[in-house]
């Protein structure tokens, strides 16, 4: 089973279509931007792990628009509490 990194990675690759190195290092401080993710690509991403993981979308995140990959892995139900 993938580490919560690995399920992002794995949603931006697949789900977004998008190209980055399969061999970049994701750490909790990596901004999403960095990967070259657009606002509506993000807005994107969270559905897709949302669909995928049961991620929560609600007006709470949106508001909070999520900046770095931490903040991504705080939002998947495995570490809701980390």
């Amino acid at each position: 089973m993938m580490d919560a990194k690995g399920q992002i990675l794995y949603v931006i690759r697949e789900d977004l279509r998008c190209e980055i190195d399969a061999n970049r290092e994701l750490t909790d401080n990596t901004a999403l931007v960095d990967l070259g993710l657009s606002s509506m690509e993000l807005i994107t991403l969270l559905l897709a792990l949302k669909r995928r993981y049961g991620v929560r979308v609600d007006a709470a995140v949106l508001d909070r628009m999520p900046a770095t990959v931490g903040d991504i892995v705080r939002l998947l139900p495995d570490h809701s509490s980390s």
